[in-house]
């Protein structure tokens, strides 16, 4: 275990009951060995001293493996993240011209499908919508 991961795992101990030291029936070298196998590519320093997965996993700590707690903690963070994307599109389609959203071309379907026909064949004279409607 590199100097990194020690620290790492002192944290996860000294988190575990906010700020007081525990004794745990886990070990925590196996317990950090098997989160790191289970998933390589995260910085366990960086993770343990996230505000927002030590508040998620407070009182788990040193009673359940870690690799179950950070499994359960980015399954949440994925669905909030899907709930948030989702809500972001809900309100965009509602919007009542505030800006942000696209100009209407005033093309139908078969002109649209004309326009990117165009385009296509000939990119050096690409023309927009409105080109397109005043030739």
């Amino acid at each position: 275990m590199n100097k990194c991961d020690e620290t790492a795992a002192d944290t996860v101990i000294e988190t575990a009951a906010d700020g007081e030291t525990i004794e745990t029936p886990m070990d925590v070298d196996d317990d950090i060995a098997d989160f790191r196998q289970a998933y390589p590519g995260v910085r366990l320093d960086k993770l343990v001293t996230s505000p927002a997965f030590l508040s998620f996993g407070k009182n788990r700590f040193g009673i359940e493996p870690f690799k179950e707690i950070y499994k359960e903690y980015k399954e949440l963070v994925r669905i909030i993240e899907g709930e948030a994307l989702a809500r972001r599109e809900r309100r965009s389609r509602r919007s009542t011209g505030s800006g942000q959203s696209e100009p209407f071309t005033g093309l139908s379907r078969e002109q649209t499908e004309q326009l990117d026909l165009w385009n296509k064949t000939y990119p050096h004279l690409r023309m927009t919508a409105n080109e397109f409607l005043n030739r």
